[in-house]
């Protein structure tokens, strides 16, 4: 228990020998010796591995905890996770969105007897979303139909096309109108939108026309102002009409395109126009107003219509018609057409009408002219001249009347007259005469040649003979006797016939005045007029 304790340092060197030369017993034994042997050295070795182990954990520690803040510095970021994405492709949005239909086209039939396709295009559309009606004239909804523009970029505004089909019932010819459009899907409003006139199926053919109402032939424009000109047309091409004023000479002094309007002038249906017509003259020129519809095609003239019009006021001219020929008291020779001539102004439209007429007042001959020279459009003197073939026998006293009369009112304007005799051989014989006074619808004539007369006694047909005699202040006259033909007529028209035949072959007497025969029996006259010439004022 005395035994001094020993450094193991301190062990002699035989002790490794000896060690060496025996097999080293197991570890743990050597273990237990030491400790047992050399329990403060032990402690001491036992601290110097703890720290160095703890060491190396915390050296691992830090370790660990660097790998994670350089992994947190790239995966986190502000409590985030940040994924990366490649770079957003730029696309081009448009200024503004827009619609456009390409089919069915402006002013087109369309066939509503099956579904009417619509197509178009568009860009910048909400959600590429368009809506698609048929609307009629009044702009009731026929048919409404939603689609989407097709296309690898509408998505975020590009352009893109698309179509639907639509289900219209309406009148055939029914103007109407194709409408495509896109709404804002936040208020509701119409971002774009495109439509077409067209028509509702197709109506009759009607045939093309234009008639300008106003101004009238030979009006007198205020051209210090617009003139306005109206007027109605149908079966014009799209409707459209061409308005021009031209001077004497063709120049076009104004120009101005209208279209008709109306309800199916669409499909070739009647309608109205008007516009107005800014014109440069010289007051008083004689003008024309022309209205047309030029065809799309070849721009050949459709229809067309003009009035003479006088293009400005010129200073008030006295209206005034002189007869110079005849003179006053001439006898005529009517064997051969009258002469009638004169000057005149102030006349409307320079229209004059010459007339002869007996003392009675009935007319034998009408004839209308117009005035001529450079001014009478615009009320300025002119000359007239016609011809009349005036039916007279004997001496027949009458007179020559020329007037004028306003288009209007029909009132004088302006006349003048001479009276002069009429000389001619209105005979018995070679003139086919008219009864007067028959049955409406009825016709009894007579014609006396070569001792031979015959006609139509209203229902049959007659013949027979004649015999004459002419003396100073009597004509004597024997007829008959007469055949006919059998007809069987309506029982008035017999009853006249039997009375005329009856009259006619009692005859006693004959006298022609002017262009009158008539033909004396006993209880009465036969009245005959020329069949080809004027007839007594009633």
């Amino acid at each position: 228990m005395t035994e001094e304790w020993k450094d193991p340092l301190d062990v002699d060197e035989a002790a490794p020998q000896e060690e060496v030369a025996q097999q080293e017993p197991a570890p743990l034994e050597v273990e237990e010796s030491v400790s047992a042997e050399e329990p403060a050295g032990g402690r001491k070795r036992g601290w110097t591995v703890a720290v160095v182990v703890i060491a190396a954990i915390l050296a691992l520690c830090t370790i660990v905890v660097c790998i994670a803040a350089a992994i947190a510095a790239f995966s986190v970021d502000e409590g985030k996770t940040v994924v990366s994405t490649p770079a957003p492709v730029a696309t081009t949005v448009p200024s503004r969105a827009m619609i456009a239909i390409s089919e069915p086209d402006q002013g087109q039939v369309v066939d509503i007897d099956q579904p009417v396709r619509v197509q178009g295009k568009g860009v910048g559309l909400p959600e590429g979303n368009v809506v698609v009606e048929a609307l009629d004239w009044q702009g009731n909804v026929l048919d409404r139909r939603p689609t989407t523009l097709q296309g690898r970029d509408v998505g975020t505004g590009g352009e893109g096309t698309w179509s639907t089909e639509l289900t219209i019932e309406a009148e055939p010819g029914t103007a109407g109108t194709i409408r495509a459009y896109s709404l804002s899907p936040k208020d509701g409003s119409i971002i774009a939108e495109d439509s077409v006139e067209v028509s509702l199926g197709r109506t009759a053919a009607v045939q093309s026309y234009i008639r300008i109402e106003e101004p009238v032939q030979g009006a007198l424009l205020d051209i210090s102002e617009p003139v306005g000109v109206r007027g109605s047309g149908a079966g014009l091409i799209e409707g459209n009409v061409v308005v021009e004023a031209l001077d004497p000479q063709g120049n076009v002094l104004a120009q101005q395109p209208t279209t008709l309007q109306g309800p199916d002038v669409g499909t070739g249906g009647e309608g109205t126009w008007s516009t107005e017509l800014t014109i440069e003259a010289d007051p008083g020129t004689a003008g024309r107003i022309r209205a047309y519809n030029p065809s799309p095609l070849d721009g050949s003239i459709v229809a067309e219509d003009s009035v003479e019009v006088s293009l400005g006021q010129t200073p008030s001219v006295e209206s005034y018609i002189t007869i110079d020929q005849p003179a006053q008291g001439t006898t005529l020779d009517v064997g051969q057409p009258v002469q009638v001539s004169g000057t005149g102004a102030g006349l409307p439209e320079g229209n004059v009408v010459v007339v002869a007429a007996d003392q009675n007042g009935d007319v034998l001959a009408e004839q209308p002219t117009t005035l001529q020279g450079p001014d009478v459009g615009t009320g300025g003197a002119g000359t007239w001249s016609v011809e009349l073939a005036v039916p007279a026998s004997g001496q027949t006293p009458g007179y020559i009347a020329a007037f004028s009369t306003s288009p209007r009112q029909r009132d004088f304007v302006a006349s003048d007259h001479v009276e002069v005799t009429f000389s001619g051989e209105y005979t018995l014989e070679g003139t086919t005469w008219l009864l007067d006074k028959t049955i409406p619808g009825s016709e009894i004539t007579a014609l006396f040649a070569d001792g031979q007369v015959s006609g139509s006694a209203g229902c049959n047909t007659y013949q027979g003979t004649y015999r004459s005699t002419r003396a100073a202040g009597r004509n004597t006259i024997e007829i008959g006797p007469l055949a006919t033909t059998r007809m069987m007529c309506d029982e008035p028209l017999m009853e006249q016939e039997e009375l005329y035949l009856t009259a006619l072959e009692a005859a006693t007497e004959y006298s022609v005045e002017g262009f009158a025969l008539s033909i004396e029996f006993p209880g009465g006259t036969l009245l005959f007029y020329d069949k080809n010439g004027p007839r007594p004022r009633r």
